[in-house]
């Protein structure tokens, strides 16, 4: 019942919605991901996540990934919008908007043992050598794909913070340069973007990539140039990108982009 005692109106979500097992980690999907769906047209998405005690991560009847999964955060919104991130036994984390989630197909890297193996007759110290010039094939592949990030050992998933608004104020446009309509300011990727815990009961904070260049293309379609090169300069992001996206359009707001940049030596 309501609170004015009349009874609450039921949505059936059908058999799609049903996780296919006991979960012991539930998470909602997060609200603007079910409004953009609706305004879509698109099939009502499942409501819930659900973690099982094997590893199993689904979404509603469909499984994300069947088995590994050790914790998982949900980030409501942000700079490319609602965001899923998992964590699995071979200490990578994974990142995937929910936009993309209706066709994600889970990849699990795996090492390949002939790349590990070892002569014989070798010491301990040797050995050790040999490990650490041979790193596992799972993290050198994480290292090349921008939804994935190798982890410490053991650590797991706390919080995904949400965005922020930028500042609305904007850089005063050079003398003789016609002033454009500045477009809605984007939200803005959160200091801390991922916070995870470590073995040791410690809190570290990461940016993966997918999150970084999420937020550095949110701020680009928005004109928030200023936003935009400080993303690419803290996370070492290829500043090339910032005049190639959407080539030649960067030439039209050249002037605007110089403004927005603070200091003249970063230019």
């Amino acid at each position: 019942p309501g609170a004015g005692g009349a009874a609450g109106a039921l949505q059936a979500c059908g058999p799609g919605a049903a996780l296919p097992g006991s979960c012991a980690l539930v998470r909602p999907t997060p609200a603007q991901a079910l409004t953009l769906v609706r305004q879509q047209g698109k099939p009502e998405p499942p409501p819930l996540l659900g973690l099982s005690r094997s590893g199993c991560l689904s979404w509603g009847s469909a499984v994300i990934a069947p088995a590994d999964v050790t914790s998982l955060a949900v980030r409501a919104y942000g700079p490319g919008g609602p965001a899923l991130l998992y964590t699995t036994r071979k200490n990578l984390l994974y990142t995937v908007l929910f936009s993309q989630l209706s066709t994600y197909t889970h990849r699990d890297l795996t090492s390949d043992p002939s790349a590990l193996r070892l002569p014989k007759r070798e010491g301990e110290m040797l050995t050790a050598m040999h490990a650490a010039m041979r790193p596992d094939a799972a993290i050198t592949a994480a290292a090349r794909d921008v939804a994935v990030r190798a982890l410490e050992a053991g650590a797991q998933l706390v919080a995904c913070p949400t965005g922020i608004a930028p500042s609305t104020s904007h850089a005063t446009p050079a003398a003789g340069v016609a002033a454009a309509a500045a477009p809605p300011p984007a939200q803005r990727l959160a200091d801390v973007p991922v916070v995870l815990q470590m073995p040791r009961g410690n809190l570290e904070g990461v940016a993966p990539r997918a999150l970084v260049l999420a937020a550095l293309l949110a701020a680009l379609r928005g004109r928030q140039y200023g936003e935009a090169w400080r993303l690419a300069a803290i996370h070492r992001v290829d500043l090339n990108l910032l005049v190639d996206y959407r080539w030649p359009a960067f030439l039209s707001h050249a002037a605007e982009f110089v403004c927005a940049v603070a200091r003249p030596a970063d230019l």
